[in-house]
């Protein structure tokens, strides 16, 4: 079949009334790769669409992340603070330690000086418990030899408070030495008196050792004095008194037959025996 164009209206109007040629024209006129546009174009759509769908994601994601970075920025800004309020608070408790240390140094120092007061007023008090021990035993020695023969009257006769250092005097001029020991000795005697026997009425010495509480080595020197005397041929006889004796001293006493005397009343009366 033949068929005359003579304009572009008759290649259309061609065209219309055989649409089977069009698939031709086109391949002639844009070529095979014209028919593969809409494959093509079908490929495009659907990489669009998973692009779009990509990027919903992608933008979801971002979204994710803009929402989680806020929440960081805010937990950082949180945790700023709480960094800040710990670094304000350990500068206070080191601000504090400080303070307290010097406190502590200060009290330190506060504590030895109470220490050294104390030391001193510990030591001042024992010098004065002391010298008011030595004195009341000086003081006792006055009253004994004050009252010695109201005392010891009742359990002797004419009782006489001695000199002791004119006593010793006299005796060594009755021919009598003493090494310088014994006369230290003797020259201590706290109490000498002359007497008579209450029985026999001889004439007697009581070397007297007072002490406010009376203890073994009173005892002892009470006895080593008299018995000093005694070598010299006088009849001596050793005495305690005072206000008090430890026991072991009382048994020392009565084992050794001294004349004790406490507060003015004899417990043991070694001349009677």
């Amino acid at each position: 079949m033949s068929v005359e164009i003579r304009s572009v209206q008759d290649l259309v109007r061609i065209i219309r009334e055989h649409p089977e040629w069009r698939r031709e024209l086109l391949v002639a006129l844009l070529g095979d790769e014209f028919l593969q546009i809409p494959e093509r174009l079908a490929h495009v759509e659907e990489v669009l669409a998973r692009l779009v769908e990509s990027h919903e994601r992608l933008a979801g994601s971002h979204e994710r992340l803009r929402e989680s970075h806020e929440r960081l920025a805010e937990s950082h800004a949180r945790l700023t603070e709480r960094v800040d309020r710990l670094a304000e608070s350990h500068e206070r408790l080191r601000e504090s330690h400080e303070r307290l240390a010097e406190s502590h140094e200060k009290l330190i120092e506060e504590v030895r000086e109470l220490r050294a007061i104390v030391e001193q007023l510990v030591f001042r008090m024992a010098r004065a418990e002391s010298d008011i021990g030595h004195l009341r035993g000086e003081l006792l020695e006055i009253r004994y030899q004050q009252r010695a023969p109201a005392l010891f009257g009742y359990y002797v006769r004419r009782p006489r408070v001695l000199n002791v250092g004119h006593f010793l005097d006299d005796v060594r001029e009755q021919g009598h030495e003493f090494t310088h020991d014994e006369w230290l000795q003797l020259g201590a005697i706290d109490l000498l008196l002359s007497a008579r026997h209450p029985q026999t009425r001889e004439p007697l010495y009581l070397v007297v050792e007072v002490s406010r509480m009376i203890y073994p080595d009173d005892v002892q020197r009470a006895i080593e004095r008299a018995e000093m005397l005694r070598q010299r041929g006088l009849n001596t006889y050793p005495a305690v008194a005072g206000e008090g004796i430890e026991p072991e001293a009382r048994e020392m006493a009565e084992r050794s037959r001294i004349f004790v005397l406490l507060n003015g009343v004899a417990i043991a009366n070694g001349i009677r025996l």
